[in-house]
């Protein structure tokens, strides 16, 4: 539950979670766009596959979304938990 300071200015429990997950899909598509720009760069070093090939690429992003959500999530998640009150008087 968010507290009155945290309510007051419309802060919910679910705005870290979804603030995270928004960083985690940008990435992901930055990463995505950059990959396939600079594939060209390293078909020399691939061996038998194409820089673009489609089952490579989705390999790539969901272990690479998994693992940062995984990361991201589960802190934010923790954080939205915590009473800022709380937090700070143990400070």
């Amino acid at each position: 539950m968010p507290s009155k300071v945290s309510s007051t200015y419309g802060v919910t429990t679910t705005d870290p979670v979804t603030l995270t997950s928004a960083c985690v899909g940008a990435g992901v598509l930055a990463g995505l766009v950059a990959s396939f720009a600079l594939g060209r760069f390293v078909r020399t070093l691939l061996f038998q596959i194409e820089p673009s090939d489609p089952a490579s690429f989705g390999t790539a992003v969901l272990i690479a979304a998994v693992a940062l959500l995984g990361a991201a999530l589960l802190p934010a998640r923790r954080a939205a938990m915590v009473d800022p009150i709380a937090a700070l008087r143990d400070e």
